[in-house]
């Protein structure tokens, strides 16, 4: 319950962001989880976006992709907080995992869906990302 996880919220932090991947992935895992379970919960999991964050950072292709997801489910209902994160990622360039490059192409796909279905085609959104020629291609066939 939220009681427990507020008392073992500084070893949760911790384990995201810690250098063993499996325990970073599995602190990540558990988070969505939590995430998911309740309100109180989803209030606790949201002060860790920075070390979220932060673990998309890691050489660890499973953590990169845990931390995308968790990520998106902490910023899904905000759209302009979904469009800050998919132009972060797409210009940094720092993911190396495929599974994590896919996701990030969902959650660009599924804006630009967004903006075309509420008629906001104003294309500024395609300006701020820095894909490339493939990743184009790539996010053209997905849609």
């Amino acid at each position: 319950d939220a009681a427990m996880l507020g008392a073992i919220e500084r070893y949760v932090k911790q384990a995201l962001v810690d250098s063993s991947g499996q325990v970073s992935s599995a602190a990540l895992v558990s988070a969505t989880h939590l995430f998911e379970r309740n309100e109180e919960s989803a209030a606790i999991v949201k002060r860790w976006i920075s070390e979220t964050t932060e673990a998309t950072s890691s050489p660890n292709e499973m953590v990169q992709f845990h931390a995308m997801q968790l990520l998106y489910q902490i910023k899904k209902h905000d759209r302009l907080g979904m469009q800050k994160l998919v132009t972060q990622f797409s210009q940094r360039n720092t993911l190396r995992s495929p599974l994590a490059l896919v996701l990030l192409v969902r959650y660009t796909a599924k804006l630009l869906t967004d903006e075309v279905a509420e008629g906001r085609q104003s294309g500024s959104f395609q300006n701020g990302t820095n894909f490339s020629r493939a990743g184009y291609a790539f996010l053209e066939a997905s849609l």
